[in-house]
């Protein structure tokens, strides 16, 4: 496998750094959500095409992982929804401080569902709820009482209908169109990926582009290529909607916009993993409500004027109240260091 940096000028054997990062994004563990969130900042020497390559090996993992779309992983959103009223926010005296707490959460969970079409339709959850066999049950009453409703998995027909009471509605990601599984296998080998996953949604991983937009970011992904039987650019590999030259609008990957006040390119559904290339994209995710809960894999490169510098330490400095900070060290990428961000949870 050969790689380009330069749109295909020149051209190397795919190098040691390649490798790791690809590899990081393909092993990291996912959470559904809940607490217990990770951020792992990587100290780049240069800019370099690393969240790209990151955001490429969680896709494959997403692949092959017969549980990655959004049917399930709304049910798994749901499944934790109803675990946090149960078992933290239904007893809790602090209405709500998380801060102060030292939960691990970073909003309350009101035990209430909501019917996206019918506004005055709600469930509420119930005790009889099996978190071991994954069974969710509700009740047409906040005491308890009325019609129940049992859902034991994901095929609910009624799935989508429903939402938490302190989110939004659930939006769909397009799932037109199909990646070819050969363009990934050429770079990964062979890989046992999920046959529906290769034409289903997926909206809950996101990569968070640099401060420049998109447009800036796709361009710089489609100068990174891979040259194996076929030649694909990193662009064309991250399915993000609109990036695969408009071939196909399947979308498994989020782009989240860090430029202003922060945007997502269309629906986003409780993200699990967030890819932030660059030091603005991080800031801008940890401001970004929706992304509150999921665990963040940084490429910082330190290219930027002193200022700059300062001021992204004086970010991380700022995290110590809510986080414990673990030194790494040195990386498996000469000239990176990692540092690693994880939340308290109070036991």
């Amino acid at each position: 496998m050969e790689i380009s940096e330069d749109s295909g000028q020149t051209w190397r054997e795919m190098p040691a750094w390649v490798s790791y990062f690809l590899d990081l994004g393909l092993k990291w563990p996912r959470r559904n959500s809940g607490p217990g969130r990770t951020m792992r900042i990587i100290s780049t020497p240069t800019k370099t095409h690393a969240a790209g390559l990151v955001a490429l090996g969680a896709v494959s993992a997403d692949l092959a992982n017969p549980t990655a779309n959004d049917r399930n992983r709304h049910y798994d959103t749901l499944l934790s929804y109803a675990r946090q009223h149960l078992h933290a926010c239904k007893a809790c005296k602090l209405r709500c401080r998380p801060d102060i707490r030292k939960c691990g959460y970073t909003s309350e969970a009101s035990g209430i569902l909501r019917h996206k079409d019918r506004p005055l339709a709600k469930l509420f959850v119930s005790s009889a709820t099996d978190f071991q066999v994954k069974k969710l049950c509700f009740s047409a009453k906040a005491d308890g009482s009325g019609a129940k409703t049992t859902v034991e998995g994901p095929e609910w027909p009624h799935i989508f209908d429903y939402y938490e009471s302190e989110g939004i509605p659930l939006s769909l990601g397009r799932s037109a169109g199909r990646v070819d599984k050969d363009d990934y296998e050429q770079i990964f080998g062979s890989i046992n990926f999920c046959e529906a996953n290769l034409s289903t949604s997926y909206s809950s991983l996101c990569f968070a582009g640099g401060a420049s937009g998109q447009t800036a970011s796709q361009n710089e992904m489609s100068s990174f290529i891979f040259k194996g039987k076929k030649s694909k650019s990193l662009a064309n590999l991250l399915p993000i909607y609109g990036w695969d030259d408009g071939a196909t609008e399947l979308s498994r990957l989020i782009y989240y916009n860090s430029r202003g006040k922060g945007t997502f390119a269309h629906a986003a559904n409780s993200p699990n993993l967030v890819i932030a290339d660059g030091m603005d994209a991080f800031a801008s995710v940890l401001s970004e409500k929706k992304l509150k809960s999921a665990d963040v894999i940084a490429l910082v490169s330190r290219i930027h004027e002193r200022d700059k510098m300062e001021e992204f330490g004086a970010l991380l400095e700022g995290q110590s109240q809510w986080y414990d900070r673990h030194e790494l060290g040195s990386s498996g990428v000469p000239g990176c260091f990692e540092i690693e961000l994880r939340k308290r949870v109070a036991s």
